[in-house]
């Protein structure tokens, strides 16, 4: 492979050594860009001359066997580990990167890398994306993207990179890079390395790349950070008496289909009441969803990525809202899952109501997503999620995204995990989880064929005992 003299002449890397180490702000000539915000970014242009050579190198990754990846991160396709791969244009490709450009930016990045290096190849399709991340792992160093095929914004698969919050956190995209065939971008894995390659929108391009890390011997201090618990509400006791027939299908309150489905709990950990409310107050509820204008993001990036509003307006959410808080739904929840919400007295006190909850009213649409996040004060926690879904089109598929994973929590991410459940949003439906203390929950990345938003009321309750020790 015949690397671009350019890329290795001994006055530009002069130059580009002092303008990646000084930090004196961006750059970007014929053959180098360096862009100094949200972090350090290094991308080389016109790697290779020969763009026979380009060709043939990208036609040999294309042939390669591709695996599907799909989790919480990403759905992509991606090769087997390349490091030691022996033939034609990928062995002599690798070649050059480990010997040539691995020295020149050891000699830029002012680092010294050990012998461990990693190469894959990856394939993003329409729809294909990789979610917010930092790159952190083990001994990474530097790692690197040696892109085969271009892109415009239509297309997608940019290198996003986000800005952070006062905490460390990642808040919004503050700088986007298009891919570009032929060149090869380069980063210091660091705290603060947030990235993204953005949803591939056309059905007929193909994102096409080589990438990996330089490793070194090196300490990197992690961020210390911990995702608080949502704020725990208390039992909301109502002035009235609560009648369950202005809620709910009376179906739902007959004895004997209650006993049924706490029975179906017990084994299952999961139930699904259809048609659970009254049709008028659930129309009403969507109508007033829609008028609300003033969505506001929740994130951190690294996490999570819906709309959430703090007090809803319309006079049947508001009911809806209080209902799923009030003693005596919390009853009803223990009657149909067994678990202890309620006192033992039929007249509690207020003081007596130790069960508490939390309640979000979220937002999903094209680009939204969560993540299962190990270290999250809110699954450290056993509690039974319930989900009510509100204007879900009825052309809404896995393959659009939305589906709640629930998978036993793990430490190695490097693995895939096995799913111990799937749940689809559904229409005017009761969804009840039990999800235990060693279990987290993703909600698959919604892209852009779906049709249009849905909205959410999520609530997790706390046993007793556990609200007591959080």
């Amino acid at each position: 492979m015949e690397l671009n003299p350019q890329l290795i002449d001994d006055v530009t890397i002069s130059r580009i050594c002092d303008g990646y180490r000084e930090g004196s702000g961006d750059l970007n000539d014929d053959y180098f860009q360096i862009v100094s915000s949200p972090f350090k970014v290094l991308k080389m242009k016109d790697v290779c001359l020969d763009k026979t050579f380009v060709k043939k190198l990208t036609d040999e990754v294309e042939a390669l066997e591709f695996l599907r990846k799909n989790n919480d991160l990403y759905s992509l396709w991606q090769s087997s580990d390349l490091t030691h791969h022996e033939d034609g244009c990928i062995s002599k490709f690798i070649q050059t990167l480990r010997q040539k450009i691995g020295k020149l930016l050891s000699q830029i990045m002012n680092v010294e890398f050990n012998e461990n290096f990693t190469i894959t190849a990856s394939l993003y399709k329409s729809t294909d994306v990789l979610l917010c991340h930092d790159d952190k792992c083990t001994d990474r160093c530097v790692a690197f993207v040696f892109y085969l095929t271009g892109t415009g914004e239509e297309e997608g698969g940019s290198f996003d990179m986000f800005a952070k919050d006062d905490k460390g956190q990642p808040t919004t995209v503050a700088k986007s890079l298009p891919t570009v065939a032929n060149s090869l971008l380069c980063f210091e894995v660091g705290n603060y390395t947030y990235h993204q390659v953005s949803e591939i929108k056309d059905p007929t391009f193909k994102r096409v790349s080589l990438n990996g890390w330089f490793h070194a011997d090196r300490e990197l201090t992690p961020l210390q950070y911990t995702d608080p618990m949502p704020p725990l509400l208390s039992q909301v006791i109502s002035p009235g008496e609560i009648f369950f027939d202005e809620f709910i299908n009376i179906l739902y309150t007959d004895p004997s289909t209650m006993q049924e489905a706490q029975k179906n709990f017990e084994i299952e950990s999961q139930m699904l009441f259809a048609e659970f409310f009254r049709s008028e107050l659930y129309g009403n509820c969507i109508d007033e969803l829609k008028r609300v204008s003033q969505w506001k993001n929740r994130g951190p990036a690294n996490r999570r990525h819906y709309g959430v509003v703090g007090n809803v307006d319309g006079l049947n959410l508001k009911k809806l809202v209080s209902f799923l808080g009030s003693p005596p739904f919390f009853s009803y929840l223990s009657e149909l899952t067994g678990l202890t919400l309620t006192p033992e007295t039929d007249d509690p006190e207020p003081g007596q109501l130790s069960a508490k909850y939390s309640l979000e009213v979220q937002k999903w649409g094209p680009g939204d997503y969560s993540m299962a996040t190990d270290n999250d004060e809110f699954f450290k926690k056993a509690g039974l999620d319930l989900y009510l879904w509100f204007n879900v089109a009825e052309d809404l598929t896995p393959e659009n995204g939305g589906s709640i994973s629930y998978i036993a929590a793990d430490e190695n991410d490097d693995e895939e995990d096995d799913e111990l459940l799937s749940v689809d949003p559904v229409d005017n439906a009761l969804v009840l989880v039990y999800r235990t203390e060693d279990t987290v929950k993703f909600t698959k990345y919604l892209n852009h064929t779906t049709r249009e938003p849905y909205f959410c009321i999520a609530v997790t309750y706390y046993e007793s005992d556990e609200t007591n020790s959080i």
